[in-house]
This record gives structure tokens, C-alpha cells and sequence, in this order.
């Protein structure tokens, strides 16, 4: 539904059009290539500083911090009464902190809209949001769109709640709940066009336990039309050479785009121990990240590369929607020990994020 889209380009240009915490708020959940662009200084306001901070996986100063613990003050603003600053200040500080606290004060009195907002930055509310999703009546539209995407409630009345909601002054909230509806439609369409009736991440371990067998046809001067075949009619073609990495990206992006709309590819992750980093293929829905790795056989060691997929997995856990990640290591003929691969599959926690890890190695 691309009117979706437009409704949400068209109110976030007016609800951003001065910077604000709102819009890193929002830019960390659906454009993180933009928000990788903005400055947490054209903010005014320590609070609005450090929210900023939190949003952009930005490692504050401790005298910065020192914000979490102030008291509340009558008639002086606090970032307690701010969803979107207590989101962002949560995120720089753990769940013994002080902000934690005021975000579980919150939650525990807030709409199921807000836990909603909640809950997109922090999963371990999301039952809290499903609860009172489900024991809240309202005659607010979000809402209305919340119990459509979670309960399938309102299915034939879904098209006039995202007209009267477009004819309505929006605020960041809104616009989180429409790109969530967005995001919806989008998975029903793949759920239609799965294979056998695989999850996202099946189908995706297919594909990929699959590809070298279906780039022979591009990569093998045999496979290609005048190797093969016998018609004359058929000019023949040059084969593709898989180089590097970024030509079994390229391939994979291809295959992959067409069953999953919503992934994106080079996907801006934010600074992590001084470098910026990028995710080469990413389905935030699914929780899913896939890692393409593609090895010579001029490589004399395989350290390198366990070495990277190492430190690939020490970055990523401050993906909140992080349920996986997939490397894929493209390396015929190349690999060594593929023992030493296959050593790093399992389940991990690292600073109380819990995923799984996946390697699949073709060689």
C-alpha cells in the first residue's frame, strides 16, 4: 500500500520540521541510513542530548549521565514525562538504572499505544502491550490499527481507519503505528509466497544452502546458452565471475528482494568501538540479519575471517529486534577448517541480549 508511505511522508515532513527527539525516535526504527546524518547537537537541552544519544547507539560521557538520577522538580520539565526522551535515555543506561525504573513506572500506566512505542525499543514488554492491547476499549484510530495487526480485529473497516487517521493532526506515535501497518501488509504478501510453507528464516537457509548450485548456470561457461545448448539460434554469453563479496551480495540481493520486499540491504549499523559498520542484508521484522562472507583460494588462513565473524557477533546485540544472524561464507575450494565454523553456531547472550547464530559455509 503505497498511500501508507505517502500519508507517513507527508506529516513527517511537517512533525520534523525542526529537529526534535521525536524524529531520532523514529528515524532509529525505520531510516537509519538518515539517522546516521544527524547531529545529537542540533538538539537543545541536555535531556535532549542524551535521548538523541540513546537513539543513535551512542555511548554517552559519565557526567552526561548523571541527568538518569536528578529529581523531579515542580515546574521544571523531567524526561520522565516524555515518552520519546525516556525511551532514548533508557537506551543509553541498563535496566538497574534509574531511568529503567521510570520506564517500568510508565509502562505500567500507560495506553496500549504508548507500550506499543515502548516495546519496539525494549521486547521484553511486548506481552505487557499484547495484554493491554487486548483489555483496552477505544475509540482512538492507532489503536484501532494496533488491534487489526495483533488480534485481526476491524479487518473490513482497516481502510477507513488509515483515511481518518491521514485527515487527523499526526504526532511521531502515529506514523510508528502506520509504517507497523505497512510492514504488516508487506509480510502478509510474502507469507502468500513462501515456499512449502517455511518461516522467513528457513526459506532464507535454503536459499543460501542452495546458491552454489544455482549459480552454475550464470558462473559456468557449460551452463551458459552456446555452452550447452545445441540451439545455433542462441548467441552465446559470458559468464558472471563471482570476484568477492560484493558480487555474491549482489546475487543474493536479487534473489532475496523478491521474496522479502521489506529487506534492506547495506543497512547502516551506528558507531560500534570507534567504526561505523554496515549489515549487509537485514528483515528487522524477522529479527534477522544475514552476513555474506566470500573466501579465495588465494587465502592462506581462515583466522581472518573467523576473526571478523567473531567481532560481527560482539557488535550486533545492541540490535534490540536481533532474534539471528546468518553468516553465509561463499569460499569453494578455499576453506581450511570448516570445524572452526561451524564452532561458532549456537545460542548467545551477550549484555542480557539473547539470538542465535547460524553459520553456513559452501566450499
Amino acid at each position: 500500500m503505497n498511500w501508507i508511505n505517502d500519508i507517513i511522508q507527508y506529516n513527517s515532513i511537517k512533525i520534523f520540521e525542526y529537529p526534535s527527539v521525536q524524529e531520532f525516535c523514529f528515524l532509529r526504527l525505520y531510516d537509519a541510513q538518515s539517522l546516521l546524518g544527524k547531529d545529537v547537537n542540533i538538539l537543545q537541552g541536555e535531556q535532549e542530548t542524551l535521548a538523541a544519544k540513546g537513539f543513535k547507539n551512542i555511548s554517552p560521557d559519565i557526567d552526561e549521565l548523571s541527568i538518569i538520577d536528578k529529581p523531579v522538580i515542580k515546574n521544571i520539565p523531567h524526561y520522565r514525562d516524555d515518552k520519546y526522551k525516556l525511551i532514548g535515555i533508557s537506551l543509553t543506561s541498563n535496566k538497574s538504572s534509574q531511568a529503567y525504573k521510570h520506564l517500568q513506572n510508565f509502562v505500567n500506566q500507560a495506553s496500549a499505544k504508548e507500550i506499543f512505542l515502548v516495546q519496539k525499543f525494549f521486547p521484553d514488554f511486548k506481552q505487557k502491550f499484547l495484554d493491554k492491547l487486548k483489555s483496552e476499549n477505544t475509540l482512538e484510530t492507532s489503536t484501532k490499527i494496533l488491534k487489526y495487526i495483533y488480534e485481526n480485529q476491524f479487518e473490513t473497516e482497516i481502510n477507513g481507519f488509515i483515511v481518518e487517521l491521514s485527515r487527523k493532526g499526526l504526532e511521531t506515535i502515529d506514523l510508528i503505528v502506520l509504517a507497523e501497518l505497512q510492514s504488516h501488509f508487506a509480510n502478509q504478501t510474502v507469507t502468500k509466497t513462501t515456499y512449502k510453507n517455511l518461516s522467513a528464516r528457513d526459506l532464507i537457509i535454503n536459499i543460501l544452502e542452495n546458491f552454489e548450485n544455482a549459480v552454475i548456470k550464470i558462473t559456468n561457461p557449460k551452463e551458459r546458452y552456446g555452452g550447452k545448448t545445441s540451439n545455433s539460434q542462441r548467441k552465446p554469453k559470458s559468464i558472471i565471475k563471482i570476484e568477492d563479496e560484493y558480487d555474491v551480495q549482489d546475487i543474493l540481493y536479487v534473489i532475496f528482494k523478491s521474496v522479502f520486499p521489506n529487506i534492506k540491504y547495506e543497512n547502516p549499523l551506528a558507531k560500534f568501538g570507534g567504526t561505523s559498520t554496515r549489515l549487509d542484508f537485514v528483515l528487522v521484522e524477522e529479527g534477522i540479519i544475514i552476513e555474506v562472507k566470500q573466501i579465495s583460494e588465494s587465502e592462506i588462513s581462515d583466522k581472518k575471517f573467523i576473526s571478523q565473524i567473531k567481532v560481527d557477533i560482539e557488535s550486533y546485540h545492541v540490535l534490540d529486534y536481533l532474534n539471528e544472524i546468518i553468516f553465509f561464507v561463499f569460499a569453494p575450494k578455499a576453506i581450511q577448517d570448516i570445524n572452526s565454523f561451524m564452532e561458532l553456531e549456537g545460542e548467545r547472550t551477550i549484555q542480557e541480549k539473547t539470538f542465535n547464530v547460524k553459520v553456513i559455509v559452501v566450499r
